[in-house]
């Protein structure tokens, strides 16, 4: 009987053994330098440079920050990996630079997924941000960026989080299972449309200073809003009621995916080519104008009054794509 408990007591220290060896083994790779020179630390770090572009080439673990980015004027691609954190710290932390664009990356377990402080004219695009202690993202103090076609869910505070910002365009977003899916403080002037809020505890958080939520035609996908649609036009007869000052007016019925899709069919097809050419050259107005198909104008994804060759080409450019 004894020499049966020791081999397994042998066992069982084996098996401790060779879990904390393998433990080990999963060594920390952040936190990560992209410096103001361009320059990458630590060396070996896997990132690969090419000019302004940036490349993740593996997964990131740190249990403080995980990517800093310092330099302006730059591009980083992470190639669909994941940037890991420990409960703590930022995944990807932007202060006082401007033009960096975002995308292609997944973070999960940090205080922030994307945190931006003091900075400008960023874009942030394509992201899976998850498991967040506060934000997925975080914007305090930060203007005219570009917050687009992330998927933002399972965040213990807040989806997006708005914080002394303004003239910020948050759009086509998949905001879902947050405690707030956006939150809303001292921020105002902001665009915020075309949004999936879904099933978050609390849909949105605001102190009353107002932000846009539309775009003029269409607003967001609200998954509590109980209102109808008459005429069939995929958008709520009543608006969406955040506060007093804060009105989305053109609730969507559907979740929104593409505004390609000018007939609300989850596809991009020669139906929304059509539909698009026999509004083509009118504006509000007219009587063939079409405002599904004013989808874009000199500022991306901003209706203009028009449908012109712009909108023609962004749904030439997304011709075939389907959303399930």
């Amino acid at each position: 009987m004894k020499i049966r408990q020791i081999i397994v007591l042998g066992l069982i220290f084996l098996c401790i053994q060779t879990a904390t060896a393998t433990l080990r083994l999963a060594t920390e790779t952040g936190p990560i330098y992209i410096r103001a020179d361009g320059t990458v630390e630590p060396t070996g770090a896997p990132i690969q440079r090419s000019g302004d572009v940036y490349t993740l080439t593996d997964n990131v673990t740190s249990q403080v920050d995980g990517i800093v980015i310092e330099k302006s004027g730059i591009t980083f691609d992470g190639s669909g990996y994941t940037v890991q954190g420990g409960a703590s710290g930022n995944g990807f932390y932007l202060h006082g630079i401007s033009n960096v664009t975002i995308g292609n990356v997944r973070t999960e377990g940090f205080n922030y997924g994307i945190y931006l402080e003091s900075t400008s004219r960023n874009v942030i695009s394509r992201n899976d941000i998850k498991g967040s202690t506060y934000d997925g993202i975080g914007l305090y103090d930060a203007a005219n960026n570009s917050v687009s076609s992330n998927s933002i869910t399972e965040n213990d505070w807040s989806g997006i989080g708005l914080y002394f910002s303004t003239g910020n365009n948050i759009s086509a977003n998949y905001i879902a299972n947050n405690y707030y899916g956006m939150n809303c403080f001292s921020s105002q002037e902001n665009w915020i449309f075309h949004n999936n809020f879904v099933a978050n505890t609390n849909q949105t958080s605001s102190d009353d200073l107002q932000n846009a939520w539309d775009n003029g035609r269409e607003g967001n996908y609200w998954s509590n809003y109980n209102g109808t649609d008459a005429n069939g036009d995929y958008i709520g007869d009543t608006p969406y009621v955040i506060d007093q000052n804060n009105i989305d007016r053109y609730p969507l019925m559907y979740i929104y995916w593409s505004p390609c899709d000018i007939n609300h069919d989850l596809k991009v097809n020669m139906k929304d080519v059509a539909a698009a050419a026999r509004a083509f050259g009118t504006s509000q107005g007219d009587a063939l104008w079409n405002p599904h198909a004013d989808i874009t104008g000199l500022v991306p994804l901003v209706p203009d009054g028009k449908v012109d060759m712009r909108d023609i080409s962004l749904i030439a450019r997304n011709f075939g794509k389907k959303y399930a």
